[in-house]
């Protein structure tokens, strides 16, 4: 694998680390007021892991289709997290948005 791909993999990952973190916090918030913490300091190293990625990116690529791609790979991961983790469900208006995210993806890559 080429070490671009492995990058976007890294800053959509990164990028989808912090709402679901976050959430994460807010659902500790009367249960487990103690280790709620935790959720924040991972949420700042997510960010502080997407900085650093994005300037590698960004420095040998053009910044248009690449920051949207590493955009749409983050809102699929988001939207995964919530329905594995959280039991959010998505609408058939959602899925169709979700769909189109993926053509994109296809669109720009080629």
């Amino acid at each position: 694998m080429n070490e671009k791909w492995i990058l976007f993999l890294i800053a959509a990952v990164a990028a989808a680390t912090p709402p679901i973190a976050l959430k994460e916090y807010n659902n500790r918030k009367l249960t487990h007021p103690d280790t709620r913490y935790i959720f924040i300091l991972i949420s700042m190293i997510a960010f502080t892991i997407l900085i650093y990625v994005y300037i590698k990116i960004f420095d040998e690529n053009k910044i248009g289709p690449y920051y949207a791609l590493s955009k749409i790979l983050a809102i699929i991961l988001v939207t995964m997290g919530s329905i594995l983790f959280f039991e959010d469900f998505i609408t058939v208006k959602q899925t169709i948005g979700i769909m189109f995210g993926i053509i994109t993806i296809i669109l720009l890559i080629t």
